[in-house]
């Protein structure tokens, strides 16, 4: 179903089509084979699909006839190009951790190359039906060399730009002095770009689910986004947290009790709102003989059909204006989800702090201490 704008004229399709052959084939072969590790596993059409969530995110301006009238077909390009290495970054590299990352920063900035370096395909083993070609015409605003792609945002503004997250960590205000010890959040780098990327994808309706180990923070970021920085006047949090113990019947409860009829056979929030679930653990729920989570099956049901029945009458009922942020631990600690849930989210991956991170927060944390007393 083509849901690009009018304004997306034959040149652009075909620029959209060309960057999707250059950069996915080999970038699935290497995320798959090249010795990559995802810290949840994902599906190939799952990755492509969030590339699409993330670029359909960023049309909204291209829809205006104004906006568009007023870019040169130069800036189009250019801005097209942009969101689409955004949204590939984030999208096929957004579940790998971060040793991971690394490599395919490699390959990434090898393909924004003029000249694909045949080193490269060595040492991934890359078959030859997979080589790129050479690039006919260079990009027009490339990522800046320093550092990772994945250090970088574009922003939307005449040709587009690239800015580093790192900016928006060091102009973040200074810890208020009176505040308790435990509520402390320290703006990082992985702080500031899972909050974009999260506040990007909610403000558009797309499901999020963020996978990383204990202690990295995923209800922090998540909760401090729905409790500070989204819009309230359109969004209403609802909070739940799955447990080992938790059951369809209690999730279907504790969601409906928080919901309005509409009309006849028909829930949702208030008018005018929309109600955004977050579900924390999402993985926690004990696996029955054959290997279902009930309370997962029930939230795919909502996903994919956006229905439940309702359980006296067995009639079902619609829901509408919902969104859902999960979050859970890795899968490689024995709790999963059905790839049938998972499909239908963007993974982002929160991985390990590396020792820079770690510095910048005790170091902040100390002087936050001395400080104040």
């Amino acid at each position: 179903k083509n849901s690009l704008p009018p304004s997306f004229h034959v040149v652009s399709k075909q620029l959209i089509s060309a960057l999707i052959m250059r950069f996915c084939p080999l970038l699935l072969y290497i995320v798959r084979k090249g010795g990559l590790h995802e810290i949840a596993p994902t599906s190939d059409t799952n990755l492509i699909v969030s590339m699409m969530n993330i670029f359909e995110c960023f049309i909204d301006d291209f829809k205006d006839e104004k906006y568009v009238t007023n870019l040169s077909d130069l800036d189009f390009r250019a801005q097209i190009e942009g969101v689409f290495v955004f949204s590939c970054i984030w999208s096929l590299g957004g579940a790998l951790d971060s040793r991971s990352r690394e490599k395919f920063n490699v390959v990434f900035r090898a393909l924004m190359e003029k000249n694909f370096p045949e080193q490269l395909y060595t040492d991934f083993g890359v078959p030859e039906e997979l080589f790129v070609s050479v690039l006919t015409k260079p990009f027009i605003f490339p990522i800046p060399k320093s550092g990772s792609v994945f250090d970088y945002r574009f922003i939307k503004e005449g040709k587009g730009k690239w800015k580093a997250w790192q900016d928006d960590v060091n102009s973040a205000p200074p810890i208020p002095r009176d505040i308790p010890v435990n509520q402390i959040l320290i703006t990082t780098n992985e702080s500031v770009r899972v909050t974009a990327v999260l506040d990007l994808l909610v403000r558009h309706g797309k499901p999020i689910m963020l996978v990383g180990p204990t202690g990295t923070g995923k209800s922090c970021y998540a909760l401090d986004y729905m409790l500070k920085r989204m819009d309230v006047n359109t969004y209403k949090p609802l909070l739940i947290s799955f447990s080992a113990q938790t059951s369809a019947n209690q999730t279907q409860d504790i969601i409906m009790s928080k919901l309005d009829k509409r009309r006849k056979g028909v829930f949702g929030p208030p008018l005018n709102k929309k109600f955004l679930i977050f579900v924390d653990d999402v993985s926690m729920p004990l696996k029955e003989t054959y290997g279902a989570q009930p309370p997962i099956e029930l939230l795919r049901m909502m996903l994919d059909h956006w229905m439940w029945y309702d359980r006296k009458n067995i009639v079902p009922m619609k829901l509408i204006d919902l969104q859902m942020i999960t979050a859970m631990g890795p899968p490689s600690t024995g709790n999963t989800v059905t790839p049938r849930f998972q499909r239908h989210c963007n993974v982002i991956a929160i991985d390990e702090f590396n020792n820079e991170i770690l510095n910048t927060i005790f170091s902040k944390i100390v002087l936050w201490h001395l400080d104040t007393r």
